[in-house]
């Protein structure tokens, strides 16, 4: 949801998404997050394009994941902006887009997710949505405790409120 947001601030509203395979919670979660946002900004109309790998495709090397992404969105769309599920298919999409010659906001905003260390030092740097990775730790620390002693042993999911930190790839300000 953030992702969207962060475009509709800058007056993008042609946006494209990519994954990995859904294969787990979170995953499901992003994609849900961001068809829920395009819902709520009314952009259904302007949606440029859903990639979401298949088992075809390799899953391990998230990069090459993000750059064939880029390349089966850019070839049948022409998004003003890309969210990717996380910072290493972003990392993926930007070199996909930067191969073609577009720039990156200019032509084409990219957001990914996790803030991984590689996201503030990439060229330009990625702009993404930030897992509160510290919080995490210790909520699923405090629940194997509990567990292990007995104190708790019903099933629970606890929801963390991410946090999109602004970058080069989709700025505060649509200036350019």
């Amino acid at each position: 949801f953030l992702a969207v947001q962060q475009f509709v601030s800058l007056g993008i509203s042609k946006i494209a998404f990519c994954s990995e395979m859904t294969y787990n919670l979170a995953l499901k979660d992003r994609y849900m997050g961001f068809i829920l946002a395009i819902k709520a900004f009314s952009l259904e109309s302007q949606l440029q394009h859903v990639y979401i790998a298949g088992e075809d495709v390799d899953q391990n090397d998230k990069i090459m994941l993000g750059y064939i992404a880029a390349e089966e969105i850019l070839a049948k769309s022409k998004p003003e902006g890309i969210f990717a599920v996380n910072d290493e298919m972003a990392i993926g999409v930007m070199k996909k887009i930067s191969e073609l010659g577009l720039r990156i906001p200019q032509d084409i905003a990219v957001i990914g997710y996790d803030n991984v260390p590689m996201a503030s030092i990439v060229s330009p740097a990625l702009t993404t949505v930030n897992q509160p990775l510290m919080t995490m730790c210790i909520q699923g620390t405090n629940i194997l405790r509990e567990l292990m002693h007995g104190e708790d042993q019903i099933k629970r999911r606890i929801m963390l409120e991410p946090s999109i930190i602004v970058r080069d790839t989709a700025p505060q300000q649509r200036d350019w």
